[in-house]
């Protein structure tokens, strides 16, 4: 909490310029989603935030629940960023309550089934609590959450807490307010679409009431889908990430083929949706944490765009993996944020401007030590292999 207070003092990031002005814009009783900040009718609403606003000639592209967030921030301008920054601290504290009281669930389900096998033997209170302790240390003292979040405004922490949210209530049941969880995280970043099949899957696997878990996930897809549709979120957000490309890992491996920009987007959906079925395939018998993690470091392996605080939304699943799972992506974001500061810092302010080649050495690394740490999971296509032969 001491490094939290301390990261309210931060700069906010540029981005945060564009939250004020479109906070200013709906009080206004105008739709940024159709108006962009360089549209004459919105000239009478220029202030010196205007003049700082990122890409001025794209409309907003933050979903709904995010809108709502800046609009509450907004309402309270004269404070400057400070009421965005202690929210989002409050979404961390959130999270990490919640992470421990799931960490806590699961290593009492363990103590019991081992009671049952070896009747009074059981793990020591104190291993038990190092789990949810080292849970705990890695998603709440990560350095790149409290500088990202609580220092430079970004709304990753509101992203984690429904995320979280959702995973958790699906693990014990709760199946409605895990699909009313998950339509929030879907209007809060789109890219929360990975967890409906994840969660399907996972109701499947489980033997739970599959007719439940279908209408309540189809109802929580329907209802964020059609916001996000009637809000024009979908739409802008498409235009914004077809026209840039910064830090990515397979668009920039396609690359080298030489395809045309729209078969290089075909080939690259085919690719991820093979690769995305795979990854389900291999972590079949992992836990939902577990595969929640991969997925999301998957799909930061294929977004055209990636930011380092991009790393943050796989990190209350890496936690709740322990350590060793967890290592692949704790490289990746000490690696991944160097990189963001030399490529900063060499463009002279213009963080869009990347290095000719420098993405490649900060994947390969973590690509390495997750192969190697996840070498079993990978071994589970060998009697796949078998079956057509």
């Amino acid at each position: 909490m001491f490094a939290r207070g301390f990261s309210l003092f931060i700069e906010p990031c540029d981005d945060f310029w564009r939250y004020r002005w479109e906070s200013k814009v709906w009080l206004a009783g105008e739709n940024p989603y159709i108006l962009s900040p360089l549209h004459p009718d919105l000239f009478e609403l220029r202030d010196e935030a205007w003049a700082k606003i990122n890409h001025p000639e794209y409309s907003a592209i933050y979903p709904p629940l995010t809108q709502l967030l800046m609009v509450f921030s907004g309402s309270w301008s004269s404070l400057g960023p400070y009421p965005l920054k202690v929210c989002l601290i409050c979404f961390d504290l959130l999270s990490l309550l919640l992470l421990v009281r799931w960490k806590k669930k699961e290593e009492h389900q363990e103590s019991h089934s081992e009671t049952l096998f070896y009747a009074t033997r059981g793990p020591p209170k104190e291993v038990k609590s190092k789990k949810s302790n080292q849970a705990a240390i890695i998603f709440f003292l990560n350095p790149l959450l409290i500088h990202e979040c609580a220092g430079r405004t970004h709304f990753e922490s509101l992203f984690l807490l429904t995320c979280l949210m959702a995973a958790y209530f699906w693990s014990y049941t709760h199946q409605w307010r895990s699909s009313l969880s998950l339509a929030l995280a879907t209007l809060t970043k789109t890219l929360s679409l990975v967890l409906y099949p994840i969660l399907f899957l996972d109701s499947i696997q489980e033997r739970r009431n599959i007719k439940h878990a279908l209408l309540g996930l189809s109802l929580s897809l329907i209802t964020s889908m059609l916001l996000l549709y009637l809000s024009g979120s979908l739409v802008t957000t498409w235009n914004f990430a077809s026209d840039f490309r910064y830090n990515a890992f397979v668009p920039n491996l396609i690359d080298f083929i030489g395809l045309k920009k729209d078969q290089s987007t075909i080939f690259l959906g085919i690719l991820f949706s093979c690769s995305f079925s795979l990854l389900l395939l291999s972590m079949r018998k992992n836990s939902l944490s577990l595969r929640i993690y991969g997925s999301f470091l998957l799909m930061l392996a294929f977004l055209p765009t990636v930011h380092p605080w991009y790393f943050l939304w796989p990190l209350p699943f890496a936690a709740l993996a322990g350590f060793k799972n967890a290592a692949p992506l704790l490289l990746l974001t000490c690696i991944c944020t160097m990189n963001y500061v030399v490529t900063y810092r060499s463009a002279l302010g213009e963080p869009w401007q990347e290095i000719s080649g420098l993405w490649a050495w900060q994947y390969f690394p973590a690509l390495l030590l997750t192969l190697v740490l996840w070498r079993k999971s990978f071994k589970s296509f060998i009697p796949l292999a078998k079956l057509y032969k």
